[in-house]
């Protein structure tokens, strides 16, 4: 009788564990849920009125090159530039303002994974930036034409930045509660 209730206890065990993700959060299934669950875009702003060339020669030089590219087009009467053929991922923000989803911070590493409780971890993060399309072909010229303070998360782009993830076990597994 103590073979069947020792076999009953190791059946009912091995089951408790099976497909909820088992009950500690392993670094590749943190490091997979972080990657399923994209942060949200980095955005920038510039001017839609370039300068005057004598005045800012480097900044003119940036709006040049985004038009010999087509991603601006500042052809109009008005002196104002809206997004050109080649400019599918800008927007304008108002008449004055161009807006751009230079991109977003993913996953680098996780520098540790502490659990909080029985059903809750918490994780530190380093992130590294990924750039759109567009901002990685034109990184330098949007640089320039940067409103300052505009996006302070692109001021980290070159170092990264650190994190921290929640995650919650739930029935099916561990999920991704949050990142700050």
């Amino acid at each position: 009788m103590a073979l069947g209730v020792c076999g009953i206890l190791a059946a009912c065990g091995i089951l408790a564990g099976c497909g909820k993700g088992g009950t500690t959060l392993e670094y590749p299934e943190a490091i997979n849920l972080l990657r399923e669950n994209n942060t949200s875009g980095i955005t920038m702003s510039f001017s839609s009125t370039p300068p005057d060339r004598t005045t800012a020669p480097m900044v003119s030089k940036a709006y040049d090159q985004l038009q010999e590219n087509h991603v601006l087009d500042c052809s109009g009467q008005t002196n104002l530039c809206v997004p050109g053929a080649a400019g599918g991922a800008l927007r304008q923000d108002s008449a004055t303002e161009l807006v751009l989803t230079a991109g977003h911070w993913a996953p680098g590493n996780i520098s540790s994974i502490q659990r909080t409780s029985t059903s809750t971890a918490v994780a530190q993060v380093q992130m590294s930036f990924e750039p759109s399309p567009l901002y990685h072909d034109f990184e330098n010229a949007f640089d320039a034409l940067r409103t300052p303070g505009s996006s302070r998360d692109l001021d980290q782009k070159v170092d990264g930045k650190t994190m921290t993830a929640t995650f919650q076990r739930l029935e099916d597994g561990w999920h991704l509660e949050s990142l700050q």
